[in-house]
């Protein structure tokens, strides 16, 4: 019984101890970050584009119901071969409305098709033993079984969106040979993340990579203080989204976009994903990228940003490196959502991709 006490007194003590650093850090941080909110450039508020397109469900092989919406084109092309479909995979603790300047711009010539991955967003939430990236792998085949069941396909993935990709060509290589014409990946990793360490170099970082899974443990437990603080017109909450998802400064709107979308996940889901990311390995539909999409011609592109503190830019270089021929863009200064600091930049890359990919 003594054992025990003292393993969780160990547990509870190095947590603790990673939210005091933390903390100590942010605190710094915030004083430099805080005076500059100020300063930001005026730009109005972000509608965001869910509720525009047709609401769609997709069922998952294990049941769950996934919320989605369909976007036909504006302006329906005139060419004789068929368009590719436009799949957009979000990322951990976002949702579907994170594309929402993708698909406003993607929406005028192409079909857009957009979901809210497993325990986000709308989606109906999962088990926590079934909240890894091989099941998302497998909602993402669900989702273009039941959505897109003919013709061709552009996926498009953002950080765990990303992952998901490299996770269904891994299972479903098939697919990935008949029907997919082109894939876009921003701020990813094909695996080695280990412990996060969110950009905080030295001790402090060493001390946070360690101890933030029994961190995010504890976050079921939050405090109402902490719940308050993450609230997104809180300034605190802007703070954090613009160090920790930010590379450069962007207009007050879209930090409380961002803000806001990262408070609607309930923290009990960060917690339950948070183990999948160890342990990713996406070496085997790299290896089928590179030969199927990259290796036959169809396009590529890789996107990576310089001060991304989730996926490092590190694996965004090293994922193009594992696949010669594919084009990739490194954003500078640009943080971890680079489709939202950068969305012009980021259209029009997708939309030369997507040229590329009709032309097949």
């Amino acid at each position: 019984m003594n054992t025990v006490v003292r393993q969780a007194g160990r547990v509870a003590g190095g947590a603790l101890g990673v939210t005091a650093a933390v903390a100590a850090g942010l605190a710094a941080g915030r004083l430099v970050a805080g005076r500059s909110l100020a300063r930001l450039p005026d730009e109005a508020p972000v509608p965001g584009s869910v509720g525009l397109g047709r609401p769609a469900r997709v069922r998952t092989d294990d049941g769950l119901v996934l919320d989605a919406e369909v976007d036909e084109p504006l302006e329906p092309p005139h060419a004789s071969a068929p368009v590719p479909t436009v799949v957009l995979a979000h990322g951990y603790a976002l949702s579907r409305a994170c594309w929402h300047y993708q698909r406003l711009h993607l929406r005028r010539r192409y079909r857009v098709v957009s979901y809210d991955q497993r325990s986000h967003g709308h989606s109906q939430q999962a088990p926590a033993d079934t909240c890894t990236v091989a099941a998302c792998g497998r909602d993402l085949g669900s989702v273009i079984d039941q959505l897109v069941p003919t013709g061709p396909v552009v996926l498009i993935g953002h950080s765990m969106g990303g992952m998901s990709i490299l996770s269904l060509a891994a299972q479903r290589p098939q697919l990935l040979a008949d029907r997919v014409n082109g894939a876009a990946l921003l701020c990813t990793t094909a695996g080695g993340l280990g412990d996060f360490a969110f950009g905080l170099d030295g001790a402090l970082g060493s001390l946070v990579g360690k101890g933030t899974p029994a961190l995010v443990r504890s976050l079921r437990r939050a405090p109402r203080l902490l719940e308050h603080g993450c609230e997104p017109g809180h300034d605190l909450s802007l703070v954090l989204t613009r160090m920790f998802t930010f590379g450069g400064p962007v207009p007050r709107a879209r930090l409380q976009f961002v803000a806001g979308l990262l408070a609607a996940t309930p923290l009990g889901v960060l917690a339950d994903f948070y183990p999948t990311f160890g342990g990713f390995d996406g070496t085997p539909g790299v290896e089928l990228l590179a030969g199927q999409l990259v290796g036959t011609g169809r396009p590529t592109l890789v996107v990576g940003a310089a001060q991304d503190r989730i996926t490092p830019v590190a694996h965004s270089r090293a994922l193009a490196t594992r696949l010669p021929g594919a084009d990739y863009l490194e954003l500078d200064p640009c943080g971890h959502m680079a489709m939202i600091e950068h969305p012009k930049t980021v259209n029009d890359r997708l939309s030369l991709l997507l040229a590329r990919a009709e032309r097949r």
